[in-house]
């Protein structure tokens, strides 16, 4: 994405970046930032044996929520982390988890939630990964959702629920630590890209 547009101009002239005379680009991700559209969470928890920490990911009307990754550390143990699809919460009334703007120039809050120890039946384990780790503390295992820039999920809008499920592999305690970063797009608003 161009934003020369913007940041390069003189006396109404488009002008290149000044030390090496090309356009400044940045990724789509990057601008959600720069527009204030983007949103970070995080948790940290213990896993006991064979434990399960859940959170509901409630999406908003009208806009479709990218969501680029989730980070994932664990420390004495390997454990499961898994995106589940098309269940129905019967209650979400868990404690909810910051959710913060990562642009300080900008007000504007999150239309999702992120709610812990939903009760919910059904559903279909969409995505899973691991981090592999073992009970002597020597080193930490970690893993991520997506695996380059370009990867990402679009959850459904109009409030569709995913759960993030992390379960204990091991028959020790697992200490835990997850990080979210998503944008939201305004429904069928892929051009708000160019309007920079």
């Amino acid at each position: 994405m161009n934003i020369s547009n913007d940041i390069n101009t003189k006396n109404g002239l488009k002008t290149p970046e000044g030390i090496t005379n090309g356009f400044t680009n940045i990724n789509s991700d990057h601008a959600a930032i720069h527009k204030g559209w983007a949103y970070l969470t995080s948790d940290y928890f213990t896993l006991s044996n064979g434990g399960v920490k859940e959170y509901c990911f409630t999406c908003p009307l009208d806009t479709f929520v990218h969501f680029k990754n989730i980070n994932v550390s664990s420390l004495g143990g390997s454990i499961k982390l898994e995106l589940i699809r098309r269940s129905t919460v019967t209650e979400n009334t868990g404690t909810d988890l910051n959710v913060s703007n990562p642009n300080d120039n900008f007000d504007d809050a999150s239309d999702s939630t992120v709610k812990e120890s939903p009760t919910y039946t059904g559903g279909s384990s969409w995505i899973e990964f691991y981090t592999l780790a073992d009970s002597t503390n020597q080193f930490v295992g970690t893993s991520s959702l997506t695996m380059n820039p370009n990867e990402e999920i679009v959850f459904k809008d109009g409030n569709e629920q995913y759960i993030i499920k992390a379960t204990n592999l091991t028959s020790e305690d697992v200490t835990v630590e997850w990080k979210a970063f998503w944008y939201e797009e305004p429904q069928g608003k892929v051009e708000w890209f160019y309007e920079y």
